[in-house]
């Protein structure tokens, strides 16, 4: 039961929960390319240690949820991030706001006109 893994905490929004992003390099049997496999965890905090970014360590626990089998056993590597998440995600929106602004305004502005087109006349029957 004690199994182990590495990730990334992706999402600190819940409380006493964190999501963790593990990724594992597999190799592809018939073309024999690496290719990468990510899974997400539901992992239990019970002190809120965890921030967005960290290096965390995650051990198999007993079922806490129904999707939460996982509890953080350490921190690796703490990010140097002092940023709220909810901030953070906001001025990600902003960002990618004022990105498609600027990508709309410089392109350029030239209007294709419509050849125009007379009615058919109706063939006399």
């Amino acid at each position: 039961m004690s199994n182990f893994k590495t990730g990334k905490v992706i999402q600190t929004v819940n409380q006493k929960t964190i999501t963790v992003l593990v990724i594992n390099y597999k190799n592809h049997p018939l073309y024999r390319k690496r290719y990468i496999a990510s899974k997400k965890y539901l992992v239990h905090d019970p002190d809120n240690k965890a921030k967005l970014e960290d290096m965390v360590s995650i051990k198999q626990s007993r079922p806490i949820s129904k999707r939460k089998t996982w509890v953080l056993d350490k921190i690796i590597n703490q990010s140097d991030s002092k940023i709220n998440p909810q901030s953070k995600a906001n001025t990600d929106k902003v960002t990618k706001a004022s990105e498609k602004s600027e990508l709309k305004s410089t392109k350029p502005k030239t209007q294709i006109s419509k050849p125009k087109t007379t009615p058919k006349k109706e063939a006399a029957k």
